[in-house]
């Protein structure tokens, strides 16, 4: 009897075991989409036959056998129950080629699969767009020019960030890169390096989010040409008015008075002014724009911005670009003697209507410029220098007005180090006074205009200056 008892209580369980039957399948999904975009399906979950379950659904892409993007649903199923739900995934730039989505469902100890192909097409950009590339100037002994035009389909402000190269036979000899506020369409002309004679190949690269774009076009640097030669018979003329000048220059300094030696200059105690010395640029770039959120979140650490301070200075930042040019020149005095010295001048333009007081300027100095040996501005500043970093607080900007700043390093860099001197970033001023406009009036009588500061009649029309 004991050994029956225990037979029917191991009986009992699984005779009243409950058992789910569930389903599982894809409703609607796009056969194809495009990398870089939102992959949007949905799909019908049954609990068929057994007891209430809280179902969980998990959707994934597999690449290589491995699960590289997925998500997950959590769903209440009653008996006998089916719903169909929404869901999305984000599919990655560079996840061409025909892909495979899985949905795996729980349902207690029911457990179903199921799977779609889907085609994903590389993405073709649309943000930032580039409509021209001319190179301007291309002459042996001179900088080349350049400029393209780009187009933002949306009237917002978009930063955009530009990389830009120069190759000869495949290979860089010069490269610059910034970031540029794009608004509508905008032409951006840069100074390039000086090129020997040849072939060349300018690239021009582009990036928002994950959007790019790339232009690119072949140039060739020509030789300069030898200066033409005047004719015999034109450089006989030259030498004969060149006779005839010096002859009546002594007629009339001298006339019928004997010829008079001018004082030296310390007999009339005036000093002579100082030889300057003769300079030569042998690299220079010039750049505008805003610099990278995380390059200046980096320069916001090091001087110890805090995370409530560094958005309304990243927000400064983002909206005032700031125009750069990098000069590494060679420069000989009277005596023969060389010296190297490299100038940064960062030019900060005011077009609001409004003073801006206390205009707070950081800037990186790389390593390779090594120390600073000057700085230098058109208005009253004050500067402060933190390890690599240069904090510049500018009295004051009028309304529509500019200042620039100047910094220098005793040093000769390459071109390549020259496209390497990042961008400052304004990152906080006051609003000072607004610009005021003058109102006054313009009358006409008959062919003549008067200005008047009287009261206007009725016939008047105001005119603003």
């Amino acid at each position: 009897m004991l050994l029956a008892a225990a037979l029917l209580a191991t009986a009992i369980p699984s005779a009243f075991a409950a058992e789910n039957v569930a389903e599982l399948k894809i409703e609607e999904i796009s056969p194809e989409i495009v990398a870089g975009e939102m992959l949007e399906f949905s799909y019908l979950a049954s609990n068929r036959v057994g007891p209430a379950c809280s179902s969980t659904i998990v959707y994934w892409f597999e690449s290589e056998e491995k699960k590289v993007i997925q998500g997950s649903d959590t769903i209440y199923l009653a008996a006998g129950e089916s719903r169909v739900e929404s869901a999305s995934l984000a599919v990655p730039i560079d996840f061409a080629g025909v892909r495979h989505l899985y949905l795996k469902m729980s349902c207690n100890d029911a457990n179903i699969l199921a799977s779609r192909a889907i085609n994903v097409s590389e993405s073709i950009p649309r943000l930032p767009l580039f409509k021209t590339l001319d190179v301007l100037e291309s002459e042996e002994g001179k900088q080349v020019v350049f400029s393209y035009t780009m187009q933002s389909e949306t009237g917002e402000r978009t930063s955009v960030f530009v990389e830009e190269t120069i190759l000869k036979d495949n290979n860089i000899v010069w490269s610059n890169s910034q970031k540029i506020a794009v608004v509508g369409s905008i032409e951006i002309e840069r100074l390039g390096p000086l090129l020997q004679p040849g072939s060349y190949k300018i690239v021009a690269k582009a990036a928002s989010g994950i959007e790019t774009a790339k232009i690119e076009r072949d140039f060739s640097i020509s030789p300069a040409l030898p200066p033409k030669t005047l004719p015999a018979n034109a450089i006989e003329g030259l030498v004969l008015l060149l006779f005839a000048g010096i002859f009546f220059a002594i007629l009339v300094f001298v006339g019928t008075k004997p010829f008079q030696r001018g004082l030296p200059a310390e007999a009339l105690e005036v000093e002579e002014p100082a030889l300057q010395k003769k300079s030569v640029c042998l690299v220079e770039s010039e750049a505008s724009g805003v610099l990278d959120i995380g390059a200046l979140e980096i320069l916001l650490d090091e001087i110890g911005y805090s995370e409530e301070e560094k958005p309304k200075a990243i927000d400064f930042a983002s909206t005032i670009p700031v125009i750069q040019i990098v000069k590494s020149c060679l420069f000989t005095d009277e005596d023969g003697k060389m010296s190297f010295e490299t100038a940064v001048v960062d030019t900060v333009v005011n077009n609001s209507n409004r003073d801006w007081l206390d205009v707070a300027v950081i800037a990186m100095v790389p390593d390779f410029l090594g120390k600073i040996s000057g700085v230098t501005a058109d208005t009253s500043v004050e500067v402060k220098e933190e390890k690599s970093i240069l904090r510049f607080t500018l009295e004051k900007i009028g309304a529509k007005q500019s200042a620039s700043i100047a910094y220098t390093a005793p040093k000769l860099i390459s071109q390549e180090e020259v496209g390497k001197v990042s961008l400052p970033a304004v990152i906080g001023f006051k609003e000072g006074r607004r610009l005021k406009l003058k109102k006054i009036m313009v009358k006409r009588k008959n062919a003549e205009m008067t200005v008047s500061r009287k009261t206007p009649q009725k016939k008047d029309k105001p005119v603003f200056l």
